[in-house]
């Protein structure tokens, strides 16, 4: 098949990791595969008057005509084919055209194919990332929809089915994260994914972590992230977008992945730390309770139930036993999470 990937921007972000991954995986299967961008990137819904909006565009634009038709994965790039803007003027008819995000919908919604297949993979309940209404239009819009979570599934079936859905379980590189040689610490290193945007939890997580710290001062706080952040509470070792290579070796490294997302379509991050045999003490969000079982291979809680999480880090740097049981089982549930079986059910769906 000819298959088009839509993408709103070139930027790194978890959702784009994972277009490229699949795109990857779809090439090595034989099909033919494009993953285009616009240089002149999407505002999201946001009015010209908005300068914020205005700012980043005009930013976007100049980073993408600097760093050329490239995204960044680091260590590695991956070639993508940059378009004044998404339209069908400058697309060729593929086989399967997919929209990624809210606003590439109403893209691929408006080209004038005569027989490609259109779809729109819906990673998150985008609901955070623009004006509401835009976004609750989007999935009101007669495309194919193909989701990550059970959770996303009822919200599509129940608030806006328009055309068939297809759920796909993500997956990660299962032969990849791992951890053959993993250690044990009485005083154990503390790993978090931090983000600024407000329903990512990150605020939560540091909350956390410096109640944790203050009172196991042997701990070791570690956190990561795709930005620089000015300030940390207490030092907080941080590192800025690393490497596959790094991130795994911090998972591994690491003895507890504290998650504290508000909402989620299927995150990776906790996934990738199970699979690594880091004890997972995170949020009930989108797929993470499909992949990981509360009390079995994770300690799992409510989103913004702060001190119910705090408790389960608490239980884990106390209770070496129940962080080694939780680590075993949460590598169990990983290795059953492989990308190569999401791609497949992908390739099901677009079939």
């Amino acid at each position: 098949m000819n298959i088009a990937f839509i993408l709103p921007f070139r930027s790194a972000s978890g959702g784009v990791k994972i277009v490229i991954q699949y795109a990857s995986i779809l090439r090595k299967k034989g099909h033919s595969v494009k993953i285009y961008v616009p240089v002149i990137p999407y505002r999201f819904g946001y009015q010209l008057k908005n300068f914020k909006a205005s700012f980043w565009q005009l930013h976007g634009i100049l980073s993408n005509l600097i760093k050329g038709p490239f995204v960044y994965l680091p260590p590695e790039k991956y070639s993508i084919s940059f378009i004044p803007w998404i339209s069908d003027l400058f697309i060729k008819e593929p086989d399967v055209i997919v929209a990624t995000a809210w606003p590439t919908a109403f893209s691929v919604f408006q080209m004038k194919f005569s027989k490609a297949e259109k779809y729109y993979f819906i990673q998150g309940y985008e609901i955070y990332t623009g004006p509401k209404e835009k976004i609750i239009a989007s999935y009101n819009l007669p495309l194919n929809k193909i989701v990550l979570s059970s959770w996303l599934t009822n919200i599509m079936i129940d608030k806006y089915c328009n055309k068939k859905i297809y759920k796909v379980n993500n997956g990660i590189d299962i032969n990849f994260f791992s951890n053959s040689e993993k250690e044990y610490h009485d005083n154990p290193q503390i790993l978090m994914h931090y983000s600024p945007y407000p329903w990512k939890g990150g605020d939560d997580g540091l909350q956390i972590l410096t109640y944790i710290k203050k009172k196991y001062p042997k701990v070791k706080i570690v956190t990561f992230g795709r930005k620089k952040v000015k300030t940390l509470p207490l030092n907080f070792n941080y590192h800025v977008n690393p490497s596959k290579h790094l991130l795994k070796k911090l998972y591994c490294q690491s003895d507890i992945f504290l998650f504290t997302s508000k909402s989620e379509g299927s995150p990776l991050p906790p996934l990738e730390a199970m699979a690594c045999k880091c004890a997972l003490v995170g949020t009930k969000v989108g797929a993470v309770p499909e992949y990981a079982e509360n009390l079995i291979s994770a300690l799992l809680y409510e989103p913004d139930d702060i001190d119910a999480l705090k408790n389960g880090v608490e239980l884990l740097i106390q209770n070496l036993d129940l962080r080694k049981k939780i680590s075993l089982e949460g590598e169990k549930a990983a290795k059953k999470m492989s990308i190569e079986d999401a791609v497949n059910e992908f390739e099901v769906a677009i079939s």
